[in-house]
């Protein structure tokens, strides 16, 4: 029988922060939106396609009342993909026509959340991703993937004959297996480069239930048992593929497939056994079998997501195996490429660390040094898939490749983030000089009220400002730090102000 529904890699996207500036390469936490759609922190969407990008995105927008928010980010901060975009939906109010895709590049993760009642299934919703998302994601283009996210929710909303029924909370991850770096560039990706692609329909708001909580108790056992069955198939079928993967591919290939395999099989008998509980001779209170049911629901899940993970990853070694050949032509032009990058973003780095301080970089400061070792990597794991093609070793020639392409991608990623921090930089301190006027003119309205509680404020503020103002006169400094203090402080007022103008015109 088919699998669960197998998914294959990366997704790029988008939102902004309105309250404070995030650098390039740190880890972020959820995001608050403002009215942007697109903000590309990771600087992953070059300059010259964000126009692109932001024209597909009100198309949709236009022709179907759909608002698409892209977001990427350094990383999800060591959270669960899912339940980072689901945090960052719920925490700026998402609604039914709102979906929000977001992508960790240094995490190479991403997810994508959208309301229960939103006008696509689950499936059709993966098949956008399937279609419409991921090749180009494979090739890195990710203006492309963002574009095709747009125009395919278009489409498949389109071509929908009427809404979709309400959807389960099954999140479903998958990802390409990547490789392990040395220690220099593990250091800078945590050990595997790999995406981890995870989808999960959500209702958002405090008052909303879960899918499986809205399941009366007979629709609960029906889910569990297809499930439980479904996730026994899928481990013999996975136990087949470990031992065709381990035949082609060799043993130290398939080392985190049969640990993955191992764990899956631990959930799966734990499941098993939960459910021999629930109906032996002993039956338990409702309560208590409605939680016994979701468990086996959420122990089955989780054992497919993991075998889900892994599977893709021979699946993308199989697909290079049939063409190494092509494939490391195509991944030696761009690391020549992005070789004859690195002097550039080199000079850039000497003339930011020049201009701001190192918390304002944050870990971009090193990418050129980063950089510089995966090119390495690349090139000789290039030299080792050549070799092992000419000797008729196919395997060996598609790991080799795999590697390869993992680490240009990495070095592609660390150059992009220098140009994209020389950017956002920039213009945080444009923000900086243009806000600090803001809030000079706002304390100057608030000494206009002549409170004395608007008036310290207004100290305050003014303070602030001229502590911007010289800093940006001053370098190095932290454009960052000091729009965050800027912000803080206008907020303060503008609501102290607010509340002031509301009681007078009582």
């Amino acid at each position: 029988m088919n699998r669960l529904k197998r998914i294959s890699v990366v997704l790029c996207i988008v939102a902004v922060v309105c309250v404070s500036f995030v650098p390039v390469a740190q880890a972020a936490p959820p995001l608050v939106l403002n009215a942007q759609q697109l903000t590309d922190d990771a600087g992953a969407v070059p300059s010259a396609e964000k126009s692109m990008v932001t024209e597909a995105l009100d198309r949709l927008n236009a022709e179907h009342d759909i608002q698409l928010f892209v977001v990427y980010v350094a990383s999800f901060d060591g959270m669960d993909s899912v339940e980072w975009a689901n945090r960052t939906a719920e925490l700026n109010g998402l609604g039914i026509n709102d979906i929000l895709l977001a992508v960790a590049v240094n995490d190479r993760q991403y997810a994508w959340s959208v309301g229960q009642e939103f006008g696509l299934t689950d499936a059709q919703l993966e098949e956008v991703a399937t279609d419409s998302i991921e090749p180009a994601l494979q090739k890195s283009d990710w203006a492309g993937a963002a574009i095709g996210a747009a125009d395919g929710y278009g489409a498949a909303l389109a071509a929908a004959a009427e809404p979709a029924a309400p959807a389960s909370e099954n999140a479903k991850p998958a990802s390409l297996l990547g490789c392990l770096l040395p220690a220099g560039i593990v250091a800078i990706i945590g050990g595997v480069i790999a995406f981890f692609a995870s989808k999960r329909r959500k209702v958002r708001g405090p008052v909303a239930a879960s899918a499986t909580g809205e399941l009366d108790t007979k629709s609960l056992e029906t889910k569990a048992g297809q499930l439980l069955v479904a996730v026994d198939d899928a481990l013999r079928t996975s136990e087949q593929e470990l031992g065709f993967a381990e035949a082609e591919f060799g043993a130290d290939a398939v080392k985190e497939y049969a640990t993955a395999l191992a764990d899956s099989k631990k959930q799966v008998a734990e499941a098993f056994g939960i459910q021999q509980k629930v109906y032996d001779a002993e039956p338990e209170d409702e309560p208590t079998r409605r939680e016994m049911l979701k468990r086996i629901i959420e122990l089955s899940e989780q054992a497919d997501a993991r075998l889900d993970e892994k599977a893709e990853g021979f699946a993308r070694l199989r697909n290079i195996a049939g063409r190494a050949d092509e494939v490391l032509g195509e991944v030696t032009k761009r690391l020549t490429a992005a070789e004859g990058q690195l002097a550039g973003a080199t000079a850039t780095l000497g003339e930011l660390k020049a201009a701001y301080l190192p918390a304002a970089l944050g870990e971009v400061a090193d990418d050129d040094v980063e950089a510089k070792e995966a090119m390495a990597f690349a090139r000789a794991a290039i030299e080792r898939g050549t070799a092992a093609s000419a000797s008729g070793d196919s395997a060996a020639a598609a790991i080799a490749t795999r590697e390869a392409e993992d680490a240009v991608v990495l070095s592609e990623r660390l150059i992009a983030a220098v140009a994209a921090a020389r950017e956002q930089l920039a213009q945080a301190g444009k923000s900086l000089v243009d806000e600090s006027l803001a809030l000079e003119q706002a304390a100057a309205a608030a000494e206009g009220v002549g409170t004395p509680e608007l008036g310290q404020l207004a100290v305050t503020a003014r303070r602030v400002a001229a502590e911007a103002r010289a800093a940006s006169g001053a370098p190095p400094f932290d454009p960052i730090a000091h729009l965050a203090q800027v912000r803080s402080t206008a907020e303060q007022l503008n609501a102290a102000l607010g509340a002031a103008r509301d009681a007078a015109a009582q």
